[in-house]
Protein backbone atom coordinates (compact mmCIF):
# COMPACT_ATOMS: atom_id res chain seq x y z
CA UNK A 1 0.00 0.00 0.00
CA UNK A 2 1.31 3.38 -0.78
CA UNK A 3 1.63 5.84 1.84
CA UNK A 4 1.58 9.76 1.43
CA UNK A 5 1.62 9.35 -2.22
CA UNK A 6 -1.28 11.99 -2.18
CA UNK A 7 1.49 14.76 -1.01
CA UNK A 8 4.68 12.83 -2.88
CA UNK A 9 2.81 13.25 -6.59
CA UNK A 10 1.56 16.78 -6.06
CA UNK A 11 3.05 19.33 -8.20
CA UNK A 12 3.59 22.99 -6.62
CA UNK A 13 3.66 26.50 -8.11
CA UNK A 14 6.35 28.63 -9.01
CA UNK A 15 5.00 31.26 -6.71
CA UNK A 16 4.96 28.70 -4.18
CA UNK A 17 8.59 27.39 -4.62
CA UNK A 18 9.77 31.06 -4.65
CA UNK A 19 8.59 31.68 -1.27
CA UNK A 20 8.96 28.64 0.15
CA UNK A 21 12.89 29.14 -0.95
CA UNK A 22 12.65 32.28 2.14
CA UNK A 23 10.17 29.64 4.71
CA UNK A 24 12.62 27.06 4.83
CA UNK A 25 15.67 29.55 5.08
CA UNK A 26 14.06 30.99 8.49
CA UNK A 27 13.09 27.65 9.72
CA UNK A 28 17.20 26.05 8.58
CA UNK A 29 18.66 29.39 10.61
CA UNK A 30 16.39 29.30 13.68
CA UNK A 31 17.48 25.19 13.97
CA UNK A 32 21.14 26.18 12.93
CA UNK A 33 21.16 28.48 16.48
CA UNK A 34 21.45 25.85 18.59
CA UNK A 35 23.74 23.29 16.53
CA UNK A 36 27.51 23.55 17.62
CA UNK A 37 28.86 22.46 14.21
CA UNK A 38 28.44 20.97 10.86
CA UNK A 39 29.58 17.99 11.97
CA UNK A 40 26.76 16.90 14.12
CA UNK A 41 25.01 13.68 13.84
CA UNK A 42 21.26 14.70 12.46
CA UNK A 43 18.12 12.76 11.85
CA UNK A 44 15.09 14.57 10.04
CA UNK A 45 11.82 12.02 10.57
CA UNK A 46 9.25 11.91 7.88
CA UNK A 47 11.23 15.06 5.99
CA UNK A 48 8.76 14.53 2.81
CA UNK A 49 9.96 16.23 -0.64
CA UNK A 50 13.21 17.19 2.00
CA UNK A 51 13.41 20.90 1.33
CA UNK A 52 14.81 21.50 4.85
CA UNK A 53 16.80 18.46 4.15
CA UNK A 54 18.63 20.18 1.23
CA UNK A 55 18.89 22.97 3.13
CA UNK A 56 21.02 21.57 5.55
CA UNK A 57 22.90 19.40 2.84
CA UNK A 58 23.92 22.23 1.05
CA UNK A 59 25.67 24.14 4.09
CA UNK A 60 27.91 21.07 4.64
CA UNK A 61 25.74 18.85 7.13
CA UNK A 62 27.15 15.51 5.72
CA UNK A 63 25.93 13.00 8.69
CA UNK A 64 22.13 13.71 7.98
CA UNK A 65 20.25 10.78 7.69
CA UNK A 66 15.89 10.42 7.29
CA UNK A 67 13.37 8.38 8.25
CA UNK A 68 11.06 8.36 5.43
CA UNK A 69 8.19 5.66 4.39
CA UNK A 70 7.33 7.06 0.83
CA UNK A 71 9.31 5.20 -1.54
CA UNK A 72 9.23 8.11 -3.98
CA UNK A 73 10.19 10.74 -1.70
CA UNK A 74 12.69 8.84 0.28
CA UNK A 75 14.09 7.45 -2.67
CA UNK A 76 14.82 10.66 -4.32
CA UNK A 77 16.20 12.20 -1.21
CA UNK A 78 18.15 9.51 -1.32
CA UNK A 79 19.60 10.58 -4.77
CA UNK A 80 20.32 14.05 -3.35
CA UNK A 81 22.82 12.81 -0.82
CA UNK A 82 21.53 12.40 2.31
CA UNK A 83 23.71 9.84 3.90
CA UNK A 84 21.09 7.46 4.95
CA UNK A 85 17.30 6.83 4.51
CA UNK A 86 15.20 4.35 6.72
CA UNK A 87 11.68 3.26 5.63
CA UNK A 88 9.45 2.63 8.60
CA UNK A 89 6.61 4.26 10.74
CA UNK A 90 6.81 6.12 14.10
CA UNK A 91 6.18 5.74 17.15
CA UNK A 92 8.54 3.75 18.33
CA UNK A 93 12.19 4.30 16.51
CA UNK A 94 14.60 2.27 15.45
CA UNK A 95 18.14 3.68 16.26
CA UNK A 96 20.26 3.03 18.64
CA UNK A 97 20.02 4.85 22.31
CA UNK A 98 22.24 8.41 22.33
CA UNK A 99 23.25 8.22 18.80
CA UNK A 100 22.07 11.58 17.69
CA UNK A 101 22.76 15.22 18.43
CA UNK A 102 19.57 16.64 16.47
CA UNK A 103 16.36 15.29 15.91
CA UNK A 104 13.82 17.26 13.34
CA UNK A 105 10.12 16.12 12.90
CA UNK A 106 8.49 18.18 9.98
CA UNK A 107 5.09 17.83 9.79
CA UNK A 108 4.85 14.62 12.26
CA UNK A 109 3.29 14.80 15.38
CA UNK A 110 0.35 15.55 14.24
CA UNK A 111 -0.17 13.07 11.85
CA UNK A 112 0.22 10.23 14.99
CA UNK A 113 -2.76 8.78 16.72
CA UNK A 114 -3.52 9.68 19.83
CA UNK A 115 -1.52 11.53 23.01
CA UNK A 116 -0.28 7.79 23.65
CA UNK A 117 1.50 7.93 20.56
CA UNK A 118 2.42 11.23 20.77
CA UNK A 119 4.18 10.60 23.99
CA UNK A 120 5.72 7.04 23.04
CA UNK A 121 7.26 9.63 20.19
CA UNK A 122 8.61 11.99 22.25
CA UNK A 123 10.06 9.28 24.88
CA UNK A 124 11.68 7.31 22.06
CA UNK A 125 12.71 11.10 20.51
CA UNK A 126 14.70 11.67 24.29
CA UNK A 127 15.85 7.86 24.49
CA UNK A 128 18.06 8.24 20.43
CA UNK A 129 19.48 11.97 21.04
CA UNK A 130 23.06 12.39 23.25
CA UNK A 131 23.21 14.11 25.92
CA UNK A 132 22.29 18.08 25.77
CA UNK A 133 20.74 17.00 21.89
CA UNK A 134 18.83 18.92 20.70
CA UNK A 135 14.96 18.53 19.05
CA UNK A 136 13.25 20.47 16.67
CA UNK A 137 9.40 20.30 15.76
CA UNK A 138 7.25 22.19 13.40
CA UNK A 139 3.75 21.65 13.48
CA UNK A 140 0.29 23.28 12.53
CA UNK A 141 -1.44 25.19 15.39
CA UNK A 142 -4.32 23.82 16.01
CA UNK A 143 -5.45 26.91 17.64
CA UNK A 144 -5.00 28.94 14.09
CA UNK A 145 -6.08 26.01 11.67
CA UNK A 146 -9.46 25.02 13.81
CA UNK A 147 -11.68 22.99 11.57
CA UNK A 148 -8.86 23.26 8.76
CA UNK A 149 -6.77 21.25 10.87
CA UNK A 150 -8.72 18.04 10.46
CA UNK A 151 -9.94 19.13 6.66
CA UNK A 152 -6.77 19.72 5.56
CA UNK A 153 -5.38 15.87 5.72
CA UNK A 154 -7.28 12.74 6.32
CA UNK A 155 -4.28 11.75 8.05
CA UNK A 156 -4.31 14.77 11.10
CA UNK A 157 -5.27 12.97 14.28
CA UNK A 158 -3.12 14.08 17.05
CA UNK A 159 -4.05 17.78 18.04
CA UNK A 160 -0.47 19.96 17.46
CA UNK A 161 -0.37 23.36 20.05
CA UNK A 162 2.67 25.04 21.54
CA UNK A 163 1.33 24.49 25.04
CA UNK A 164 0.48 20.49 24.18
CA UNK A 165 3.70 20.24 22.84
CA UNK A 166 5.80 22.16 26.00
CA UNK A 167 3.66 19.68 28.39
CA UNK A 168 4.97 16.93 26.56
CA UNK A 169 8.86 17.63 26.47
CA UNK A 170 8.73 18.73 29.96
CA UNK A 171 7.18 15.30 30.76
CA UNK A 172 9.99 13.81 29.19
CA UNK A 173 12.82 15.36 30.41
CA UNK A 174 13.34 17.64 27.26
CA UNK A 175 13.66 21.54 28.39
CA UNK A 176 11.76 23.91 25.95
CA UNK A 177 14.34 26.41 24.62
CA UNK A 178 12.70 28.15 22.26
CA UNK A 179 9.29 28.37 20.08
CA UNK A 180 8.16 30.75 17.41
CA UNK A 181 5.22 31.02 14.92
CA UNK A 182 5.40 30.83 10.70
CA UNK A 183 2.72 31.71 8.37
CA UNK A 184 4.61 30.34 5.17
CA UNK A 185 7.71 32.63 4.72
CA UNK A 186 6.50 35.48 7.37
CA UNK A 187 7.58 34.86 11.24
CA UNK A 188 6.98 36.14 14.43
CA UNK A 189 3.73 38.94 14.92
CA UNK A 190 3.77 38.79 11.04
CA UNK A 191 3.05 35.37 11.08
CA UNK A 192 0.32 35.95 13.18
CA UNK A 193 -1.16 38.92 11.02
CA UNK A 194 -0.52 37.11 7.94
CA UNK A 195 -2.23 34.05 9.09
CA UNK A 196 -5.39 35.91 10.75
CA UNK A 197 -6.19 37.78 7.56
CA UNK A 198 -5.42 34.84 5.12
CA UNK A 199 -7.75 32.69 7.21
CA UNK A 200 -10.55 35.85 7.40
CA UNK A 201 -10.36 36.69 3.79
CA UNK A 202 -10.55 33.23 2.43
CA UNK A 203 -13.31 31.75 5.46
CA UNK A 204 -15.29 30.37 2.18
CA UNK A 205 -12.31 28.14 1.11
CA UNK A 206 -13.36 24.35 2.36
CA UNK A 207 -10.78 22.75 -0.40
CA UNK A 208 -13.85 21.51 -2.52
CA UNK A 209 -13.17 21.23 -6.54
CA UNK A 210 -14.46 24.71 -7.09
CA UNK A 211 -12.39 26.00 -4.62
CA UNK A 212 -9.43 23.79 -4.17
CA UNK A 213 -6.47 26.62 -5.21
CA UNK A 214 -7.48 29.15 -3.11
CA UNK A 215 -8.11 26.55 -0.32
CA UNK A 216 -4.30 25.21 -0.83
CA UNK A 217 -2.79 29.32 -0.61
CA UNK A 218 -5.34 29.75 2.84
CA UNK A 219 -3.39 26.40 3.97
CA UNK A 220 0.21 27.47 3.38
CA UNK A 221 -0.89 30.78 5.09
CA UNK A 222 -2.15 29.27 8.43
CA UNK A 223 0.03 29.92 11.82
CA UNK A 224 2.44 26.40 12.41
CA UNK A 225 5.15 26.34 15.14
CA UNK A 226 8.66 25.46 15.09
CA UNK A 227 9.88 24.68 18.93
CA UNK A 228 13.40 23.34 19.63
CA UNK A 229 13.86 21.65 22.97
CA UNK A 230 16.92 20.45 25.35
CA UNK A 231 17.38 17.19 26.45
CA UNK A 232 18.46 17.51 29.80
CA UNK A 233 21.35 15.75 30.81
Amino acid sequence: MAYFDHFAKVESTRLSDFFTVFKIDKEFKNIKKFIKDNKREILEIGPGKGKLAMKFLENNFKNYDIVEPNDLMRNALLKQGVRSAKNYLVPHLKEADESYDVIIASDLVEHLNDAREAQIFISEIGRVLKKNGIVAILSPDCLSWKEDFFNCDFSHSYVTTVRRMILLFYNHNIETLKFCYFSFFLTGVAAQVGSFLIKHLLFFAKGNQVDSKLYKLKLMFLRRFLIIGRKNA
